[in-house]
């Protein structure tokens, strides 16, 4: 699906817990569990706190 948003505009907090909430039932339908710390992360990053460097930063450096 399109969006018509540009990536500079921000998310709702409305959109980025849904967007959340599917990433982590999509997980759970796959058999992983996402951790809270996990869910942080990828909320800091929706919210523009964090770039995508700084994810995968702390990813490799076990969060």
């Amino acid at each position: 699906m399109k969006s018509n948003k540009k990536s500079s505009e921000k998310l709702s907090p409305e959109r980025i817990q849904k967007i959340l909430n599917n990433a982590k039932t999509s997980m759970a339908i796959e058999g992983f569990e996402v951790t809270e710390k996990e869910m942080e992360l990828g909320k800091e990053y929706l919210e523009g706190s964090i770039s995508e460097q700084e994810v995968l930063k702390r990813i490799k450096g076990g969060l």
